[in-house]
């Protein structure tokens, strides 16, 4: 999976729609701020590639929610709060049934579907459009198949990402496409050329920060050191996030906004850590319906259609003590519902949204 800034560039096109058909989630939020309103499901950790920085597959469990299991799940998220919705895996696209999912989905969310591209054709994406979704967020690591193979994403990905952009750069009526890329060692200097080549194909870039921590607690997030940004890239790191900068105030479509590319530089250089609301503001569920705190962290024993209140899962304190111990992470999504909660007017007067 690649995160999510999408959260932003769905924002930046539903403002309006979101207050329309959440009004009373939205209003709450805004006064309270003590509902979940993103959410995040994982529909399956089978997945085609095996890239080096990501553990999804490794976390795979013995069965998946069916479709109707997912109906209840995406009913109970809806009476909680939720309002954007990522839907991912592993490889959504193995499942048969992921458009009946995301067509459901997208009747009560804001909804977001990622895949690597590397299943799709022009029937498959004709009828993901016709599921009403609100993006589709493709993952492209670097523009060399060669680079892509390194990192474990095979010889095949690069090439399919770029059929399905110039396919649907075409589509006039379509969910906001998005180019989401994690900043890595091996690309770090391709970053501005995959910005370009996003925005020359019609679509959004989004950057991410790589994750990369020892040990097996993670059920996202791997370890891959030689992926990692060192000391000496680090000037490196500064101009091509200030040139990222330089290119959203021309017009480049890039989804993050300027203070979460200058603190993403901090974060790497380990001067910043964001706060967390996990199981608060933002929450994950399992590919077999289990609540996760978090996207990385473990599952706890109920699944959502269990439970009656968010604040059941707050008794686990296996989980509480996973978040209290967690160093920290810049993904994307988080760090942007985290911003939006510390001034949730400005969702309604439109300064967060660009």
């Amino acid at each position: 999976m690649s995160f999510n800034t999408q959260l932003v560039s769905v924002m930046n096109t539903s403002r309006f729609r979101i207050l329309v058909k959440h009004p009373f989630h939205v209003l709450r939020f805004v006064l309270k701020k003590d509902i979940p309103i993103f959410t995040h499901i994982y529909v399956t950790r089978r997945c085609n590639l095996h890239c080096a920085k990501c553990r999804v597959i490794e976390r795979r469990g013995s069965r998946e929610l069916s479709l109707e299991e997912w109906k209840k799940v995406m009913d109970r998220m809806s009476e909680w709060g939720t309002i954007i919705l990522t839907v991912q895996g592993g490889e959504g696209m193995l499942r048969p049934d992921i458009y009946d999912i995301l067509s459901y989905a997208s009747k009560k969310f804001y909804t977001t579907f990622y895949t690597n591209a590397v299943l799709l054709d022009e029937v498959k994406i004709n009828k993901l459009i016709s599921t009403g979704i609100a993006g589709i967020g493709v993952s492209l690591d670097s523009l060399s198949a060669v680079k892509e193979a390194k990192m474990g994403r095979g010889d095949i990905a690069t090439k399919k990402v770029i059929e399905f952009l110039e396919y649907v750069k075409n589509i006039k009526r379509k969910p906001k496409i998005t180019v989401n890329t994690v900043i890595t060692h091996l690309n770090l200097s391709e970053i501005p050329d995959l910005a370009k080549f996003a925005n020359e194909h019609g679509a959004f870039f989004s950057v991410a920060v790589l994750e990369s921590t020892p040990g097996d607690r993670w059920w996202f997030r791997n370890y891959a050191p030689f992926l990692e940004i060192k000391e000496k890239d680090y000037p490196e790191l500064e101009r091509v996030i200030n040139e990222l900068i330089r290119m959203k105030k021309k017009g480049y479509k890039i989804s993050n906004d300027v203070n979460q590319l200058k603190n993403a530089v901090r974060y790497i250089k380990k001067e910043y850590t964001p706060p967390c609301n996990a199981a608060k503001l933002y929450y994950s569920v399992n590919e077999d319906g289990r609540f996760m705190g978090c996207q990385d962290l473990e599952p706890i024993p109920k699944r959502i259609d269990e439970m009656q209140s968010i604040k059941e899962a707050w008794q686990y304190k296996k989980m509480i003590k996973d978040i209290e111990t967690c160093p920290g992470c810049y993904y994307g999504c988080y760090v942007s519902i985290t911003d939006l909660a510390s001034n949730p007017l400005k969702f309604l007067i439109g300064e967060i949204l660009h």
